[in-house]
């Protein structure tokens, strides 16, 4: 089949800033993402990526609009799959009663694309202080005659330095409109050495509605860069602990990259899925 996306998904995008003086700066990003197999739109609406404006200050960074929650971050920037829909990838964990935490979920509080994406929402970040980061995000339900009701909440802290680098989220994820209720509280880390990168995580999904349908998930990854080569492996597993019959999705696949220029590669991987439960199929 033809298929568009795999490695890094298409996309047509602007992005600019203007130095406001006194340290701050103004800056957007409109970014919309493009299937070129058939011309739809990647998110399925036009900014479906990202769509936001902020302020920049020497203390951190405020922004508006539609963003990539921490979740999004840390399944994509701790994966050597990434939380794309190939390979070994993070966005195997998932399908906790129809909810996905990595890949998006159209019964989340802000409706398409969330909780990975969070429309309406506004977001505090911090500035680096010796390696550490955090941050804070509030996406909007904007449902009439609430505030509280629809809303998806985020915060989570990063550190960085001496080859390492690791990340900590909790989304909390609240849509009364559809009667569902769940948290998602990540972690993630992946440390450098020479040529090699070793990356982990795990994933928890508290389901507080009344399916009560909660999930678990973690993955392990490795890659080693030989010039413009690398070659990757990733275990991920998923278990649904609540839903009925239980389930559990084992994914390890292995891949390699050959990188033409910065933004051009030819990539290949293979991977295996083992599914168990009631009515699973391998």
């Amino acid at each position: 089949r033809v298929q568009s996306g795999g490695l890094s998904g298409s996309r047509l995008g602007v992005r600019g800033q203007e130095d406001l003086g006194g340290g701050l700066r103004a800056f957007f990003t409109l970014e919309s993402g493009l299937n070129l197999d058939d011309g739809t739109y990647g998110q399925g609406t036009f900014w479906g990526r990202q769509a936001y404006v902020g302020l920049g200050t020497p203390y951190g960074n405020v922004s508006l609009g539609r963003q990539y929650s921490s979740l999004y971050t840390l399944t994509d920037q701790f994966s050597q799959f990434s939380n794309v829909a190939s390979g070994a990838s993070t966005a195997v964990i998932g399908g906790f009663g129809g909810y996905e935490p990595v890949r998006g979920s159209t019964s989340s509080a802000t409706g398409n694309g969330g909780p990975a994406r969070v429309n309406n929402s506004v977001k505090l970040e911090s500035a680096n202080y010796g390696g550490f980061s955090a941050g804070a995000l509030w996406g909007m339900g904007e449902v009439t005659g609430g505030t509280k009701g629809n809303r998806v909440a985020d915060i989570y802290g990063r550190y960085t330095g001496y080859g390492v680098d690791a990340m900590v989220s909790m989304v909390d994820d609240k849509a009364d409109v559809l009667g569902q209720n769940r948290r998602t509280v990540s972690a993630a880390a992946a440390y450098d050495w020479n040529s090699f990168r070793f990356n982990g995580g795990v994933m928890e999904v508290n389901d507080r509605s009344v399916a009560n349908q909660d999930g678990k998930g973690y993955w392990l990854g490795a890659s080693y860069r030989l010039g413009q080569h690398q070659f990757k492996g990733q275990y991920v597993e998923s278990k649904n602990a609540g839903a009925l019959p239980d389930g559990k999705t084992q994914a390890f696949g292995v891949g390699y990259q050959y990188d033409l220029s910065k933004r051009t590669a030819l990539y290949s991987s293979v991977t295996r899925f083992k599914n168990d439960g009631i009515g699973y199929v391998d």
